[in-house]
């Protein structure tokens, strides 16, 4: 799901035309990455990223190219805080652990110099934008949150609000941090979010016939509620998927549907899998 990589509001929504600037500025950035020899060049894709939607957080998905041993460090009922341990040398690495505080600064650097090295951008449709950004502020787990900004405007705002998250080749996990410790979901917690997610993948897929689509809806809804259950997750990932799409008016339909269902507390997920010939 990767680029360039290894793998890796309630109530009726409206939904305006997505424009394809977002892919273009997103290629331009992977490219600078490329051209100024970063160390992240080819680990890292924008979830979720829209022009046209910048009061929404992204993640961006950094595939660490070395392996890792992971350490418990606290456990509470829901989140495993982890040291990780690795025998390579890398920027982010400081006497054998992953330090995400290192690799948010890193970035941080590297993002500054590339967008510095794109100059503007003249899209398609004729919209000119000068990339400016960095780090922003914290999550509220303390997280680190980026912004990339169009400085040729009048009223400067973010195109991209996102923070990091990451993914190491030995390990499935996809590691959360608080800047100074990466976490994840406990074992019993993540069975459960495996089992719920599972059945809202396999209604976004019926509904939406994108594998990408579902996974990133996912993806970005996890990263703001850390448990959920089938049909909130089916409601978010569906929101997060029209505000992506065009031509997404059977959604909404459906959306909305669902909407009312759950405020008459009238949803049954098995009868809805069942309704799609999804059992």
């Amino acid at each position: 799901m990767l680029l360039g990589g290894p793998k890796v509001a309630e109530g009726s929504l409206d939904t305006p035309m997505i424009s394809n600037d977002m892919e273009e500025i997103n290629q331009k950035i992977y490219k600078a990455f490329h051209d100024i020899n970063s160390i992240f060049q080819g680990q890292f894709r924008i979830l979720g990223a829209d022009i046209h939607h910048s009061d929404q957080k992204q993640l961006l998905v950094l595939a660490m190219p070395f392996k890792i041993t992971p350490n418990n460090v606290v456990q509470d009922e829901e989140i495993v805080s982890r040291d990780l341990k690795t025998d390579v040398r890398h920027p982010g690495v400081r006497s054998g652990y992953v330090i995400p505080g290192l690799i948010a600064f890193h970035f941080d650097v590297d993002l500054k110099r590339a967008l510095a090295s794109i100059g503007q951008v003249i899209c398609a449709s004729g919209k000119k934008y000068t990339l400016i950004g960095g780090m922003s502020g914290k999550n509220t787990d303390g997280g680190q949150m980026f912004e990339i900004t169009n400085s040729g405007v009048k009223d400067p705002h973010p195109l991209y609000k996102f923070r990091l998250i990451y993914s190491f080749p030995n390990d499935p996990t996809h590691y959360f941090d608080n800047g100074c410790k990466f976490w994840q979901l406990n074992q019993n917690a993540q069975e459960k979010v495996q089992t719920e997610t599972r059945k809202a993948g396999k209604l976004l897929f019926h509904l939406s016939g994108s594998i990408r689509k579902v996974y990133d809806a996912l993806l970005a809804v996890m990263s703001k509620k850390s448990h959920c259950d089938a049909i909130e997750l089916t409601l978010e990932g569906l929101k997060h998927i029209i505000t992506f799409s065009d031509n997404c008016g059977h959604l909404s339909f459906v959306y909305n549907k669902l909407m009312d269902l759950k405020q008459s507390d009238s949803v049954d997920f098995a009868e809805l899998l069942a309704l799609c010939g999804l059992n």
